[in-house]
């Protein structure tokens, strides 16, 4: 029985010590986070923040995972002593992360906590350097010549000035070549780019973009046949503000897809739409073969006549478009009784009357 009894002690220190050996520290849970708190804050139960029952108070810089956000609460996961909690805040979020782009187009993100930080960030380009400006969108914004220098890591405010030889021209995150480039004109099989100062049309399958997207989903159409506009939001969320509105039938470049927000590059602003304002696709193979057409009214390609082009096959659907007769295209399908057409980066359908197709 004494024998038993050490035998069944042994085994319960042994267990007690495997479960500590795999207990979560604070440093593992700190690299899953995305965001971190940019000052202290209270927290509030988690269901209900609005009855104004607080739970808990934690520190600036307290990293939490986002579990989701309405109305103009942020629920969250965090560590404290030890132990993960729950709850709802109202603070400035921070990111944890810098951006690298490797050569052959991926992105790798590095937590500023990786034990590996400064070896993993000279692995390519360092295109967000978080331990410089804490707010990858916001970053992006000022890159693209769309608004201020943006708050900085250490708290100091941006301030109200250009980049030094920033034009103000919209730049894209694409790389061809491992070289940036600026889109101007972006296609299901062929985008046309500025490199080095010189356009050029090159297979859209070769630009890379794209954090970790899915083949099918590296592009999109912003899809709006009802409103006629969709918002571009700062964040991943309907309260984030919104920082552009999009045109319904203008393709755009997917960087992050998501739910139920994805990541994309509107026109050279980067931001976050809601996937049921978005239509994916993937860039179409160089090789692939579409018929192409031109625009046309009662048979005629030529004159100052325009014509609607939608966002759907439906009369009723929002506009995309006013374009001249004339006007080449690319047709990609044929939904009885119209063409689903692509030009000029913006796809969208025409009545088959309007359209005269290319022998």
């Amino acid at each position: 029985m004494k024998k038993f009894s050490f035998l069944l002690a042994l085994l319960l220190i042994t267990l007690a010590l495997a479960g500590s050996a795999m207990a979560e520290s604070q440093l593992d849970f700190e690299l899953k986070c995305k965001k971190k708190t940019s000052y202290a804050a209270d927290v509030y139960d988690y269901n209900n923040p609005d009855s104004g029952v607080k739970v808990d108070h934690i520190a600036a810089g307290t990293y939490v995972i986002v579990e989701n956000g309405d109305g103009g609460w942020t629920r969250i996961t965090y560590m404290k002593n030890g132990a993960r909690k729950k709850g709802a805040v109202q603070v400035r979020l921070s990111d944890t992360r810098s951006t690298v782009r490797l050569d052959d187009g991926t992105i790798l993100n590095v937590h500023e906590k990786d034990p590996n930080y400064a070896g993993k960030i000279k692995k390519g380009n360092l295109e967000f350097d978080v331990t410089v400006y804490d707010d990858e969108m916001d970053y992006m914004t000022y890159m693209f010549g769309e608004g201020p220098e943006p708050r900085r890591a250490d708290g100091s405010n941006g301030r109200e000035k250009e980049r030094s030889g920033n034009s103000g021209k919209k730049r894209s995150p694409s790389k061809s070549g491992g070289m940036s480039v600026e889109v101007v004109e972006l296609g299901s099989a062929f985008t046309t780019i500025k490199k080095n100062g010189e356009t050029v049309t090159v297979p859209t399958g070769s630009l890379n973009y794209g954090e970790d997207v899915p083949t099918d989903k590296k592009l999109a159409v912003i899809y709006a046949p009802r409103t006629g506009t969709v918002g571009l939001h700062r964040g991943a969320s309907k309260e984030s503000r919104t920082i552009k509105i999009c045109k319904p039938g203008v393709m755009v470049m997917v960087l992050k897809a998501d739910e139920p927000y994805s990541k994309v590059n509107y026109q050279g602003t980067v931001g976050y739409v809601k996937n049921t304002s978005l239509q994916f696709f993937g860039a179409a193979a160089q090789d692939a073969f579409f018929s192409s057409g031109l625009i046309s009214s009662k048979g005629k390609t030529t004159g100052k006549t325009t014509i609607r082009i939608r966002n759907t096959a439906d009369q009723a659907s929002a506009v995309v478009a006013n374009w001249q007769v004339g006007t080449p295209v690319t047709v990609l399908s044929n939904p009885k009784g119209w063409y689903e057409i692509e030009a000029k980066g913006i796809r969208g359908f025409v009545k088959e009357e309007f359209l005269t197709m290319n022998e």
